[in-house]
């Protein structure tokens, strides 16, 4: 893994891709922002406000199906035609701004759409850049990922709060306007030649293939135990609070995962091969699980801000490993199919962490849940540890 910004300059369709991906996170969280504050405004409930957030995470059900698109299409079409389609939803609802059940059905098209484009991206990287620029790669787009999701609200805040939610959907549409001529750019990157019998039989076999596929069983399922572990989301705030460290403590304990996540991508595109690729992943793992273990231990709020800086370092290293050996060890025929399948199980394993955190959280502590979901991210590297084969 060679160090930016040499890697821009050698890869200029993976700089345009970067670069599309930076401007379209950034639009995503202006615009999440501004419909959560619509929602809240118009509905004044928090069950809306709820539905809200889970028809983005629906989906993922569909990963199967989603994924075999990015495996039968061209995969710079995937990523276009779902950025203009984006838009155009975009643009519906910024002009209606239709009542909460048709303002739903259409963001669950668009997040539909975002988990089709998903594993597209993630499968067109290999073609865009060497293999020793993998890791880079993964984790330059993972910290824009992250800054997205940080400056994404702050900025989306700040414009609702001075010129109103559409200003905020309007920024949301325009990125898209921006996004697609970049990828424009990209070469085509046409799908393998033979296909299946059709889509659901294609979405089959590729169940099938990332079950026997090796590298990706263990990948999948270590990942499957790590995503319970979003349990700690539910007991931070509820940390921060018996810490006596109160609302700015909360917010603390969130950002410093995002800070973290972001020491911990930046540190890898510098890095090189000093590190190799499946040491990284199980170091991070291990890293992210003691980090939450570690959070609830000490008895000041600072300690606490500082090992969920520690976790977010071990997440951004899982992450780039993880994508990175998908993207070295599967076939480019199965990417689109392997890379769904992954991240859309463990997307739902995430969902059913955090509604197994309310529960636990009631039943025993704060620092109970954050020491349990720690434990059970230490079993989810020691699975992958043992699972997975050696590099070389």
């Amino acid at each position: 893994m060679r160090a930016e910004p040499g890697l821009l300059r050698r890869a200029p369709g993976f700089a345009a891709l970067l670069t599309a991906r930076a401007v379209s996170l950034l639009g995503d969280g202006v615009g999440a922002l501004a419909l959560v504050i619509h929602v809240q405004r118009t509905a004044g409930t928090g069950q809306a406000v709820g539905l809200l957030l889970l028809v983005a995470s629906l989906p993922n059900l569909l990963a199967p199906l989603t994924g075999t698109l990015a495996d039968r299409v061209d995969r710079r079409t995937v990523l276009i035609a779902a950025e203009l389609l984006q838009g155009v939803v975009l643009g519906v609802v910024l002009l209606w701004m239709p009542p909460l059940p048709l303002l739903l059905g259409l963001l669950l098209l668009k997040a539909t759409l975002v988990t089709i484009a998903d594993p597209a991206g993630r499968s067109a990287i290999p073609a865009l850049v060497e293999d020793e620029d993998l890791d880079a790669a993964n984790a330059l787009l993972g910290g824009l990922r992250q800054a997205g999701e940080v400056l994404g609200p702050l900025l989306g805040g700040a414009v609702v709060a001075a010129f109103g939610v559409r200003a905020g959907l309007a920024i949301d549409a325009a990125t898209f306007a921006v996004s697609v001529p970049l990828l424009l750019r990209l070469a085509p990157m046409p799908p393998a030649p033979e296909t299946g019998p059709g889509v659901l039989a294609e979405a089959v076999e590729g169940l099938r293939f990332t079950l026997a596929h090796p590298v990706a069983r263990a990948l999948g399922l270590g990942f499957l135990i790590v995503g319970l572990s979003s349990a700690d989301d539910v007991a931070l705030p509820f940390l921060a609070m018996e810490l006596g460290a109160g609302e700015p403590g909360v917010g603390a304990l969130y950002a410093a995962v995002g800070a973290g996540l972001i020491v911990g991508y930046l540190a890898l595109t510098r890095l090189g091969s000093r590190l190799p690729t499946r040491a990284g992943l199980l170091l991070g793992a291990a890293v992210a699980g003691l980090g939450n273990l570690a959070t609830g231990l000490p008895s000041s709020i600072a300690a606490a801000v500082g090992f969920q800086v520690v976790r977010g370092v071990g997440l951004a290293f899982y992450d780039t490993g993880l994508q990175t050996l998908i993207q070295r060890t599967v076939p480019a025929a199965h990417l689109g199919r392997v890379f769904a399948n992954v991240f859309g199980a463990v997307n739902v394993t995430a969902a059913l962490g955090l509604l197994l955190g309310g529960p636990l959280l009631d039943a025993t502590s704060p620092r109970a849940v954050l020491i349990g979901v720690g434990a059970v991210g230490l079993l989810g590297a020691a699975v992958t540890a043992a699972l997975l084969p050696r590099e070389g």
